[in-house]
């Protein structure tokens, strides 16, 4: 609405204002309708400080900033801003250098209400900051790369994971970040944060107003999208499935079977089911195949391609 707003008044004022009041209307309309949402997208932080949402508040603060130089001032105003009618190129070069000057300056991390969230949060595990520009000493490059490496080994298809971390507990650590982009394009990310995925983006935001960032789907959501890792809640269920790549939760034979000891886990596993296990039910009934019929087909997971794929789990 805010830009619909601009766009609609955006209206030249290089004529003589024919009323006092409709003259201060223009300049508190012309240069307080970018600022407060300059500063709205400053308080919100986070991704919405990169240059792709931030830079166009910018460059319409700057293009309509603009008429402090070309829009006529009443006489009292006459003194300095006239002046800079005769020198707009100077002046817009000054302010250029300016800025150039400014970007020398370190910033904090993190200042009051206003934080470079990704640098912040970067920064607890990297003391020299993201990393952008070398992705392999970065923690959210390696785990893609570490997953990437997996599915090539595997050659599994539908290799599917799941950043989700705030209903189900998909991915430790750091969660997403740029994991999708070292990951290759063999390995599908379901966003619980609601850009990539059309189901997760349509669920209704939960915590406080920022489009894209509040959406979290629960454990049962998850399993529907037939992701590899997810903890279950169940905790013998975590244990007895853990890798490390996450908690197993794709209840597929060809996949079962590339697991190191996955027979002596399924047996656990039954043992577990036995004492009540939630996770083992609900993987049952989602995947329409039982726990016995997994360690009947176990019994032929002994050939040599299948002990090849073992090793690729190894870390």
């Amino acid at each position: 609405s805010a830009y619909g707003y601009l766009t609609y008044f955006n209206s030249p004022t290089l004529e003589e204002p024919s009323q006092r009041s409709r003259e201060w209307f223009r300049l508190i309309r012309d240069l307080g309708a970018p600022a407060l949402m300059t500063l709205y997208v400053v308080r919100l932080g986070g991704d919405f400080m990169a240059f792709r949402f931030l830079l166009p508040e910018l460059i319409m603060l700057c293009w309509l900033a603009r008429r402090l130089f070309v829009m006529p001032l009443p006489s009292r105003w006459n003194g300095f801003l006239s002046r800079l009618d005769r020198t707009g190129i100077r002046t817009l070069a000054g302010m250029a250098l300016i800025a150039l000057l400014l970007l020398l300056i370190p910033v904090p991390a993190a200042q009051g209400y206003i934080a470079n969230e990704r640098f912040h949060f970067v920064s607890k595990f990297e003391k020299r900051g993201p990393g952008l520009f070398d992705p392999g000493s970065h923690p959210w490059g390696r785990r893609g790369q570490e997953l990437s490496e997996l599915q090539r080994c595997l050659n599994y298809r539908t290799f599917r994971i799941a950043n989700s971390q705030a209903e189900a507990h998909c991915m430790e650590g750091m969660g997403l970040g740029y994991v999708g982009l070292a990951a290759g394009p063999y390995v599908e990310i379901i966003d619980e944060q609601g850009i990539s995925d059309a189901y997760v983006a349509r669920l209704p935001i939960i915590l406080r107003f920022r489009p894209g960032h509040e959406h979290s789907i629960g454990t049962l959501e998850v399993l529907a999208k037939d992701v590899l890792f997810c903890n279950t809640g169940d905790a013998g269920y975590d244990e007895i499935m853990a890798t490390p790549y996450g908690t197993v939760v794709r209840w597929d034979p060809d996949l079962l079977r590339t697991i190191p000891d996955i027979e002596d886990r399924l047996i656990k596993l039954r043992d577990h089911s036995a004492a009540g296990s939630p996770a083992v039910q609900m993987l049952e009934k989602r995947y329409q195949i039982t726990l016995e019929e997994l360690m009947q087909k176990a019994k032929s997971w002994n050939d040599p391609l299948v002990e090849q794929k073992r090793h690729c789990w190894q870390q």
